[in-house]
């Protein structure tokens, strides 16, 4: 997807083209909130109710309780919405799949989530003869995570914790990145492999945030692995 860095009333707001994206769903109130991409687990610990703003106070008009959302429940965030009156709510999905909002005080952080990062329209290798090209392909997407480096390396053997024998990176700061003809393909040398066992491995890291407080964020960082196959070169 698209991303696209828009004005409003002075704060950055982060929009992804996409139909899921957590932008799709900006109301006239939403729309002058600060936004930070966030797709964290965070789970209940005051009962609550997930609402259809980030409203600013119990008055607030526009903002209508969606569901109830009980002490321990847990939810993957797909946003996060700093309002008007600088407090942080966390935007979830709720039980029919719609966004509803949640004041980041009544919850906690508990861990990074990536199961939006996909690996689409690839292919790996199986049996290669030396000396033949192999070119990497493949489209990485992330929904409500930021990429910040897309990693492909080639390993001998089955130890991807030594040093790769061929291959390259690419820093970015997006949510899609296409492999084909891109320069991690042009860095994998595969044409190069003398007769053996390799371990190929596409990851990338992804970074996101979460509520450390109910007026401030944390950036959170981590890498996942996509793709990890074992193949073979052999002679001509």
């Amino acid at each position: 997807y698209e991303k696209a860095c828009i004005l409003k009333e002075g704060c950055p707001v982060v929009a992804y083209a996409s139909e899921q994206s957590a932008m799709d769903v900006l109301t006239a109130y939403v729309d002058k909130c600060t936004f930070y991409p966030s797709c964290v687990q965070i789970k209940v610990t005051t009962a609550t109710h997930l609402y259809s703003e980030p409203r600013t106070a119990k008055s607030t008009n526009t903002s209508v309780e969606l569901e109830a959302a009980p002490l321990g429940t847990t939810y993957t965030t797909t946003g996060i919405y700093k309002n008007t009156g600088g407090n942080m709510w966390y935007q979830v999905k709720t039980s029919t799949g719609e966004f509803g909002y949640i004041y980041a005080g009544r919850v906690e952080y508990v861990k990074k989530a990536y199961s939006d990062i996909k690996l689409t329209k690839y292919d790996v290798p199986t049996t290669i003869t030396e000396g033949d090209i192999f070119y990497v392909t493949g489209t990485i997407k992330s929904t409500y995570n930021t990429l910040k480096k897309v990693k492909v390396y080639v390993y001998a053997g089955t130890d991807t914790s030594a040093d790769p024998v061929t291959g390259g990176y690419a820093s970015i700061s997006n949510n899609s990145y296409v492999l084909d003809g891109s320069t991690v393909d042009d860095a994998v040398a595969f044409d190069e492999l003398s007769e053996g066992k390799y371990t190929y491995v596409i990851s990338v890291t992804y970074e996101s945030y979460y509520a450390d407080s109910t007026e401030t964020v944390k950036k959170v960082s981590g890498t996942r692995t996509l793709k990890k196959v074992t193949f073979e070169v052999v002679a001509p």
